[in-house]
């Protein structure tokens, strides 16, 4: 594939439809659909789309990541005392601090037999859960490693 064919890969990926593509490019539209019709062209697309897709959801969960580590950190300064006060405002924004650490940790449970509930974590969960707990001077409890094998 031409390099002037691969230019109209991110085009075609950011929606742009087949004539704006022409106008961009300075050729035509029939130019154009050609070329997106061709079987390598569509694999291409198809691998830059991919390509995207992962690196954003990398990009998220770095963020993700991030977020929950300064919640972690926010969460250990009251508790410490670093942050004191008991208005309104710190109620809510440790309220607030909490329901997103919730939601940023992987939750999912199952039920024993003798009624103990054991949370379930992926091995890359339990490497983003330990680095964002080591930032903060924590640590896991053994109770929290991964599944056990069965004799």
């Amino acid at each position: 594939m031409k390099p002037y064919h691969r230019r109209m890969i991110p085009l075609i990926a950011a929606g742009m439809r087949p004539s704006q593509i022409a106008v961009e490019l300075g050729c035509s539209r029939e130019h154009v659909h050609a070329i997106t019709a061709n079987h390598e062209f569509k694999e291409e697309l198809a691998r830059y789309q991919r390509e995207v897709s992962l690196g954003f959801q990398q990009a998220l969960v770095t963020e993700v990541a991030r977020d929950g580590l300064r919640n972690l950190r926010f969460l250990k300064a009251v508790r410490s005392g670093k942050i004191a006060g008991k208005g309104e405002q710190l109620r809510v924004r440790v309220a607030a601090a909490t329901a997103l650490l919730d939601r940023q940790l992987p939750k999912r449970t199952e039920v024993t037999e003798d009624r103990t509930i054991r949370l379930k974590i992926e091995p890359v969960e339990r490497q983003m859960l330990e680095a964002m707990v080591a930032e903060v001077d924590q640590y896991i409890p053994p109770q929290l490693e991964g599944p056990q094998e069965q004799a």
